[in-house]
């Protein structure tokens, strides 16, 4: 659901680049109406702006999600309201997606061709 100042984080892990654009690939019709991705539908989130994500994947998996998530765009402001960010992670992860001006809570983890993704929190951006 939009939400101004709010940013949506989800991170997990991708075989390849391709296999990450496939699951938040958003395409339109013919009338120009915009078609869900396949990571809209599993997290049952309805439609969400794509000029507004940030979507990404890194050759190695990260160690932290501190160092995941350098050189995002509010790096600073999203690492310090998310917390724990320099805690050694539990698996392997090289992915993120950051839904800006974005809320959502459920905490689930969804499977994708490929990879899966898991909601980690939403917090202030700006």
């Amino acid at each position: 659901m939009e939400q101004p100042n709010l940013v949506s984080l989800w991170v997990g892990y991708f075989d390849t680049d391709k296999s990450l654009r496939e699951a938040t690939k958003t395409s339109y019709t013919e009338d120009g109406e915009l078609i869900n991705c396949m990571f809209a539908d599993a997290f049952d989130i309805g439609r969400f702006n794509p000029s507004c994500a940030e979507i990404f994947r890194t050759e190695e998996s990260a160690s932290t999600l501190a160092s995941l998530l350098t050189g995002i765009s509010y790096e600073d402001a999203v690492i310090s309201g998310i917390g724990n960010t320099d805690l050694p992670l539990r698996e392997e992860i090289n992915s993120a997606v950051l839904l800006y001006d974005f809320i959502y809570n459920k905490h689930l983890t969804r499977p994708f061709r490929g990879g899966w993704l898991r909601f980690v929190a939403s917090t202030r951006y700006r």
